[in-house]
Formats: C-alpha cells, structure tokens, sequence
C-alpha cells in the first residue's frame, strides 16, 4: 500500500469532517482523487492530483517538477523549512534536461538551486542576504501565488 491509499482509508472514516478542513483548491482536487481510490487505479489518481496542481507544464515530468518545488517553496514561505533546506531538496532531484521546453519559473528554481546551495555552504559571510533571497524566490511559487 502507497502514501495515497493510506491517506484514502485515513479520511474514509470521517469524509465530511476532512473535506471541511480541506476546504482550498489543493484539497479539493486530493479529495476528489482519492475519492474511489483502490489499488489497481492509484496510479492514475496519483496523477489526477499531479496534472492539474503541476500546470503549466509541457509533460507529467515538469508537472511532478512543478508540485515538488512548489510544496517545498510553501513550506519556507510558511516558515516550516530552512531556504537553505529548501534549495538542497530541490537541487537533489536534479534538474529535467536543458530543453527550451521546460522553462516554468519552478523548473529555474530547480535549475538554480544546485548553485544556491552551493553558495550558501560555501560563503557563510553572506548567508543573511542569501537566506533573504532565496525565501523571495521560493515566495514566488509558493501554493498561494501558483494556484490563484
């Protein structure tokens, strides 16, 4: 069983109380995936939620690219994770392939963490100023700015 058909059976015993908390356009489009979820259709529910909270994007790869960077840029603009933290998640996926195509403001974001990272262990002189721009740039496509 994968994270999506636990997460399933958890909120199968209290739905409305879920869907209530829920209540944004990130949760409505997970409820309405794992709505029906059984083991043999998990895989396209999984991308039931990846589609549309990856858009724009030119393939599945960049969508999964787009909702990474985005969660883990909301959780900085939340206060939940470190920007340096940040850029080091996002730079250990690795970058989709140097392809005119794929050139979402969050596939630069993974392009440029690598180097962000880098900077930040490498000069801690400056880690203030750095912090203070990585968090700007993370807070532009954070779930609110994405999904307005």
């Amino acid at each position: 069983m994968d994270q999506l058909e636990y997460f399933s059976k958890a909120i199968a015993r209290e739905q409305t109380e879920f869907a209530h908390g829920l209540d944004t356009r990130v949760g409505r489009i997970v409820l309405e995936a794992t709505s029906g979820l059984t083991h043999e259709n998990r895989a396209e529910r999984r991308w039931a939620i990846l589609d549309p909270l990856g858009a724009p994007r030119m393939d599945r790869r960049e969508a999964g690219m787009n909702v990474w960077v985005r969660l883990l840029s909301s959780r900085v603009t939340d206060g939940l994770l470190h920007p340096a933290l940040c850029a080091g998640q996002i730079a250990g996926v690795g970058p989709l392939p140097a392809d005119d195509a794929y050139n979402s403001r969050e596939v630069q974001i993974n392009r440029a963490a690598p180097g962000l990272y880098k900077t930040w262990v490498s000069d801690p002189g400056t880690r203030d100023s750095q912090e203070h721009c990585m968090r700007d740039l993370f807070e532009s496509v954070s779930w609110d700015r994405s999904l307005s």
